[in-house]
């Protein structure tokens, strides 16, 4: 991860399929969701990669 040194963020490449953060009516974040997608998103790319395995 490289550093932008005029501002010190971090340089980062987003991933290919990059999720829509869920949120609420009000705008807050729905960490629920999130985790779901998130661990969803894990299974998928671990049973994937199991497949191209066999």
């Amino acid at each position: 991860m490289a550093m932008n040194a005029m501002n010190g963020k971090a340089d980062v490449a987003a991933p290919e399929a990059t999720l829509a953060i869920p949120r609420f009516e009000d705008g807050f974040v729905n960490m629920r969701e999130l985790l779901r997608q998130l661990a969803e998103s894990v299974v998928n790319e671990i049973m994937s990669a199991e497949a191209d395995q066999l």
